[in-house]
C-alpha cells in the first residue's frame, strides 16, 4: 500500500492520498505498529494542510485518536 501511495504522488496526484494514508494508518492501526500509524496520519494532515482542504480530515483526527489510545 506504501508503494501505490509512492507510485501516486510521484505522478503529482495528491487529491486522494489523504484517503489512501488514512486507510494505511488504520491498517497498522490493526497490526498494532501505532507510530507508523501516527506518522501516516500526520502526513495526510499536512497534504490536506497544503490542498487547503477539509476532506478527511474529521476520520484523521478521529483514527488519531484510537491510535493514541
Amino acid at each position: 500500500m506504501r508503494q501505490g501511495l509512492i507510485d501516486l504522488r510521484a505522478t503529482g496526484a495528491e487529491v486522494f492520498a489523504p484517503y489512501f494514508l488514512t486507510l494505511l494508518a488504520e491498517g497498522y492501526g490493526h497490526l498494532n505498529r501505532v507510530h507508523e500509524g501516527l506518522d501516516a496520519l500526520r502526513e495526510g494532515l499536512e497534504v490536506l494542510g497544503r490542498m487547503g482542504t477539509h476532506l478527511w480530515q474529521a476520520e484523521a483526527y478521529r483514527l488519531q485518536g484510537e491510535l493514541q489510545l
